[in-house]
């Protein structure tokens, strides 16, 4: 792996972290825990709407392991 990628990756588990990052996680869970549902939901907009939020959300959620993954991966590749 090249020095900027590592560096890259390294920016960036130390950003997840940090106290922001947990809180924003923490807030993203909740507003996922809030609009999961399709409960109230009154049209197809706002299905799609939600839906899409939804998907950044859990996006967002998910980084911190996909990097990791694919940080491990990198690794292996440079022996």
């Amino acid at each position: 792996m090249d020095v900027e990628l590592q560096k890259y990756y390294e920016a960036r588990f130390e950003m997840f972290a940090s106290q922001g990052w947990q809180d924003l996680i923490e807030d993203l869970t909740a507003r996922m825990n809030s609009i999961s549902s399709i409960k109230g939901v009154k049209d197809i907009e706002t299905l799609h709407l939600r839906k899409g939020e939804l998907d950044v959300i859990e996006w967002l959620v998910g980084l911190p392991e996909l990097s990791r993954e694919t940080y491990e991966e990198l690794q292996g590749d440079g022996e």
